[in-house]
């Protein structure tokens, strides 16, 4: 079965990453699960604002929310564009690390060798995230993409498409 294009998909993507007749197929987010040490330094320093405002009786205790927003903010922007995006002529990894740091990697479909996933753990394998390996032909290096939602139709997809081409 051939997968159509998605007219909503198309509409969503930065169109500077795609050529003039590619067409996005499927966009695979990382699992929210990588925001929690953002939450977690968020949280941290609720706690120290309060234990502050508690013991020195200060009010300026909620300044320190601040640096805690900038780092959830940073955490929350870093996951939300950070996708992995099959296209009907290769695979895009997007990585976005905070506000001003992106990494893009990509490979053609035709130089994909193997696909490979691996859920390793009872919380990965309940919550459905997992790990894939693209393997390329011309130089045996590895594409990782770590945490990735619904691995297993990732990899599905692109066996799918490979067997196409």
């Amino acid at each position: 079965m051939k997968r159509k294009p998605s007219p909503s998909l198309n509409k969503k993507l930065p169109h500077y990453f795609l050529h003039e007749d590619e067409v996005g197929l499927a966009l695979y987010r990382h699992y929210p699960l990588r925001l929690r040490w953002p939450f977690y330094g968020f949280f941290f320093s609720i706690i120290i604002a309060i234990l502050i405002q508690t013991y020195t009786g200060y009010t300026w205790e909620y300044l320190a929310l601040i640096p805690a927003g900038i780092i959830f903010l940073r955490g929350l922007v870093g996951w939300y564009y950070s996708y992995v995006l099959v296209t009907n002529y290769q695979v895009l990894s997007i990585e976005q690390n905070g506000l001003f740091d992106r990494e893009i990697r990509q490979i053609q479909l035709k130089n994909i060798q193997n696909v490979n996933f691996a859920q390793r753990g009872l919380v990965a394998s309940i919550l459905g995230y997992g790990n894939i390996e693209v393997v390329a032909t011309f130089s045996n290096e590895i594409f990782y993409f770590k945490a990735i939602m619904k691995p297993q139709e990732l990899q599905n997809t692109l066996m799918r498409l490979i067997s196409q081409i």
